[in-house]
């Protein structure tokens, strides 16, 4: 219970009792004066009723006697009256008197009674048990010439009594309760008010642990806290500072180890992280474009041949050189998508990676980066020669990062001997039974697929420190008779085409069947494309799916990709507010491809991020090591869970263990599921 809480308890409580006391007080004293004056109503009527039936009594008119009793009754009397007479000469004559009035009536020798034949409506019963009011009785006798010739007895009707009580206590409660009413509201607004303060104190608290500080709490009225919230504030900015120190470290750590100091790219250390040793990287279809500027290679050289004759560097030279490698780095980064990946091995050579790409798509991309080159600048120095060569690969299921580049260069070289060449690609007849796929034949084969339902899916386990199933991905692959192709073959040609869309909703709708039927079954990922991101269709689709399937939102989770959160963030946002809005859960996929990709953290709340592999690889490295505790640490900070990808093997799942990752993911864990089942 918050103090605001127990404030506004303790003081209702006070409250409560106050104006019960009150209630209570007021209660007894409508009762006490009720009863007194059902008392000396009574008295006051017997002695006016006494004095009006003398004359008649001392005359022996009956008749005169009940007209005098009837009147009263008829005036809203509603109690009981006993007439008895003393002498026995009265008595008899009354007595005889009576008989003769009353023979079809029974009475014999009995007293006269009057009793009121309408009493009013009394409250109800529960209230008449829980309040006694015992009805007041009075007697006196009749004189005349000194001696009692009769008796009069009044019993006094508690019907009035009841009745103004209740009405009294009923008004009483009503107004005490309209107090109460108001007297909540005004202390609920006046202590709001005071622990304003306070409260916007425990907001801020809540804020800082989420990473977002936001403006400093202004002063208070009140002096007592003034102090409070100046210690606040001013820690609040020491946090900040420190938070934002060690985020800038950390950022410079990674490029250290893995970005070029004048371009801004990766490095060559960075492609042997990501590339070297995966198999899933080796064994996709993929291909490598190496671009080697001769341009920039030019100055370098002239600064050699200077710094050897006058035994010193030309600053100029240098200069020239690195301005225009940054400038090309730019350019070419242009060309990039989330499926590919560029880096800077030297001054003068840059290399792009797409993976899962066909020949034809490699071709055209080195065209684009030839044309870029060599618009770059024009020839200064009057060179004859090309000033960009470009070295292609194509991917084979062996190939690791080191020997596509040996190929690119090897085809540089070989394309530098023939007059007129370019772009030269490296041992294309090598895999004759290899059949390329332009993108065109990609997105026809994907839609023939969808609409035949030929789309199949497949699962990877996700496990955690102790061997233990988190989640599993899906993957969608197409069966075609004997053939069969994985995603990671087409995905890149439909990742931002309508395609992408087909294949996306084609395969949530078969998970959604799936997910309905069966039972006890491990929650799910799935991946959503660019376009269907960027697709107000697919939102639209997508809301009304999760809206009639609340019950799945704790077994299907989707990952995005990273780039979606840093190229297209509002459209990011409208996702993950409608998976928000229906409790479905999200993950980031590819982690960590760019160098500016942890800021965007704050601005959305993934349940997890999955690291991208070229963190995991390689990691008996110190510089390795020191770059993936500085991604956890900022993660940890963000209390954002990790994920390893691509664990192929149990040594490399040894060596992760030693850090603070969430979970793993690879063909390892699959074995390591197995082999827990059988023990």
């Amino acid at each position: 219970m918050t103090l605001y809480q127990r404030l506004v308890t303790g003081m209702l409580g006070i409250f409560l009792i106050l104006i019960s006391s009150v209630f209570i007080t007021q209660y007894n004293t409508a009762r006490h004066y009720l009863i007194e004056q059902q008392t000396i109503g009574v008295n006051n009527l017997l002695t006016a009723m006494v004095m009006a039936t003398l004359p008649h009594l001392s005359t022996q008119d009956i008749d005169g006697t009940k007209a005098v009793i009837d009147s009263i009754y008829r005036r809203g009397f509603h109690g009981t009256t006993t007439l008895n007479f003393l002498t026995k000469k009265r008595l008899s004559q009354a007595i005889s008197t009576q008989n003769q009035d009353s023979q079809n009536n029974g009475l014999k020798n009995t007293p006269l009674t009057w009793h009121d034949p309408h009493p009013p409506l009394s409250p109800p019963q529960w209230f008449r048990s829980l309040v006694k009011i015992n009805p007041v009785t009075a007697q006196s006798d009749v004189v005349w010439n000194n001696t009692a010739i009769a008796s009069i007895e009044i019993t006094g009707s508690s019907h009035n009594a009841y009745s103004k009580l209740w009405k009294a206590t009923t008004h009483l409660f009503i107004n005490m309760l309209i107090v109460f009413i108001i007297g909540v509201l005004l202390l609920a607004v006046f202590l709001r008010q005071l622990l304003s303060p306070l409260i916007k104190l425990q907001q801020k608290s809540n804020a800082i642990a989420q990473q977002q500080f936001g403006e400093a709490i202004a002063l208070p009225a009140a002096k007592d806290l003034r102090t409070l919230v100046t210690s606040f504030n001013f820690m609040s900015q020491k946090i900040k500072s420190h938070l934002e120190q060690k985020a800038h470290e950390n950022e410079q750590l990674r490029k250290i180890a893995y970005q070029d100091p004048i371009t801004q790219l990766g490095n060559l250390d960075y492609l042997k992280a990501k590339f070297t040793g995966s198999t899933h990287s080796r064994s996709t279809l993929g291909g490598l474009v190496l671009l080697r500027s001769n341009l920039i290679s030019q100055h370098l050289e002239e600064n050699n041949i200077d710094s050897a004759i006058t035994d010193g560097f030309d600053l100029e030279n240098i200069a020239n050189a690195e301005s225009l490698s940054r400038l090309l780095a730019q350019r070419l980064s242009s060309l990039l998508d989330d499926n590919s990946t560029i880096a800077s091995i030297s001054h003068y050579e840059f290399v792009i990676i797409t993976t899962h790409c066909c020949a034809q798509r490699l071709n055209d991309l080195a065209e684009k980066m030839m044309h870029l080159a060599n618009n770059l600048q024009s020839d200064p120095f009057r060179i004859s020669t090309q000033h960009t060569m470009l070295g292609l690969v194509i991917n084979s299921k062996n190939d690791d990062i080191s020997n596509m580049l040996h190929k690119a260069k090897i085809a540089i070289q070989e394309a530098s001997l023939v007059s007129g060449k370019s772009i030269a690609l490296f041992d294309q007849d090598s895999n004759p039974d290899l059949k390329i796929r332009t993108k065109q034949e990609w997105k026809q084969l994907v839609k023939n697929a969808v609409n035949q339902r030929q789309i199949k899916l497949h699962t990877q386990y996700v496990i955690n420190r102790q061997h233990q199933p988190i989640h599993q991905e899906i993957f969608a692959y197409i069966e075609q008779g004997d053939e069969r192709f994985s995603a990671a073959q087409f995905i890149d040609s439909i990742e931002y085409e309508t395609e992408g869309l087909l294949l996306d909703m084609h395969v949530l709708e078969l998970v959604f069947v799936r997910l309905s039927s069966a039972v006890n079954i491990e929650a799910v990922t799935v991946n959503i494309s660019i376009y269907s991101i960027n697709s107000d269709n697919f939102l639209r689709w997508l809301t009304s799916k999760l809206q009639s399937h609340p019950h799945l939102s704790e077994q299907l989770i989707f990952e995005l990709p990273e780039n979606a959160f840093i190229d297209y963030p509002a459209s990011a946002q409208q996702l993950c507010d409608v998976l928000a809005q229906y409790q479905y859960q999200y993950g980031i996929d590819k982690f960590g491809r760019n160098f500016s990709a942890i800021r965007y953290l704050n601005q959305f709340s993934p349940s997890y991020v999955k690291l991208d592999f070229a963190y995991t690889i390689n990691i008996d490295q110190q510089q390795q090591t020191d770059v993936l505790n500085a991604i956890l640490r900022i993660a940890d900070r963000l209390m954002i869970k990790v994920i390893a990808t691509q664990i192929e093997t149990s040594q490399q799942l040894e060596q992760l263990a030693e850090f603070s990752l969430y979970g793993y993911q690879g063909f390892v864990t699959a074995q390591l599921l197995q082999v827990e089942h059988q023990n």
